[in-house]
């Protein structure tokens, strides 16, 4: 069980070297700074999709950049929003 998070920061799976899932790492980051196009999410469910295991691996279409940070499906509750965004309010899951 991890430790409980500041509100400063957050944890992220983060894949640093092509390869296998011993690659994919649980670090602590800082929250992003929401843009005026961002939402910041916290997520209550990330889900993994087949297209990140391949960039795991490194044989997706496209290059894999790194970092990478795999996890492209959430469902969470709406912490911000950036200014120039239709505003859902906070607290919107």
């Amino acid at each position: 069980m991890h430790a409980p998070l500041s509100k400063s920061t957050m944890r992220i799976v983060r894949l640093d070297a092509i390869g296998g899932p011993e690659n994919l790492h649980v670090v602590e980051v800082p929250v992003p700074e929401v843009g005026e196009d961002d939402v910041l999410i916290q997520p209550a469910l990330i889900g993994l999709i087949y297209g990140d295991t391949e960039i795991r691996r490194g044989t997706y279409f496209s290059k894999t950049i790194l970092p990478f940070f795999p996890g492209r499906e959430v469902a969470g509750t709406i912490v911000d929003v950036g200014k120039t965004l239709n505003p859902l309010g906070s607290a919107t899951e």
